[in-house]
């Protein structure tokens, strides 16, 4: 998939993906519809409670295979979205202190789900310039938000390191900001106020 391409929303992705399908289940609908009406009282025969039921079941099973059919194609069209990563890294600044947000990459390219772990640390290093210490066990993953106006699966992973990236020890940022990269990668980070 490119990069700036745009992305269809379900119900474009559903219809682009089954409306042959669809066309000929209504098509065999009304043919059946049309050469099986329901008894009634003009009926020359008396209606009969198990035909009845009978009529009652086929639509119950048709209309719950249209539902499982629609999820179907709803699980392929989240399969068929692209990944992007948002990854921010936590340092404490002093023994004492609470862990503080220090670098964020937002809305990075993710090719595929197994890649959030290797990919964080890569991008930590880049923004970095060089190797990072963090907590191995404390490196939390969350799972994946739909964004549907943007069309993408937002997963955000959030690092814990030991001491702060070098690249802040050298250029340090004001207190209540933080590094931030992308989603333009084509830039260097800049430093950002925290939001509360």
């Amino acid at each position: 998939m490119k990069p700036n391409q745009k992305i269809d929303s379900f119900e474009s992705f559903f219809w682009k993906r089954s409306q042959w399908p669809i066309l000929i289940v209504i098509g065999i609908f009304i043919l059946f519809y049309e050469n099986y009406p329901p008894a009634g009282p003009d009926s020359i025969e008396a209606p009969h409670v198990w035909e009845w039921f009978e009529r009652m079941f086929a639509y119950i099973t048709f209309f719950v295979a249209l539902l499982l059919w629609r999820g179907q194609k709803r699980a392929e069209w989240i399969d068929y979205l692209p990944n992007r990563l948002t990854v921010t890294f936590y340092c404490k600044l002093n023994a004492t202190d609470e862990y503080v947000q220090v670098m964020q990459c937002r809305e990075a390219i993710l090719s595929n789900e197994s890649d959030i772990r290797a990919l964080s640390q890569a991008i930590g290093m880049q923004m970095n310039g060089g190797p990072l210490t963090f907590i191995p066990a404390k490196v939390e993953i969350d799972p994946y938000e739909l964004n549907k106006k943007r069309g993408f699966l937002h997963y955000r992973v959030r690092i814990y390191l030991t001491k702060l990236p070098e690249k802040l020890e050298i250029e340090p940022v004001p207190q209540d900001h933080y590094l931030v990269w992308g989603p333009d990668f084509d830039k260097d980070p800049v430093v950002k106020r925290i939001q509360s």
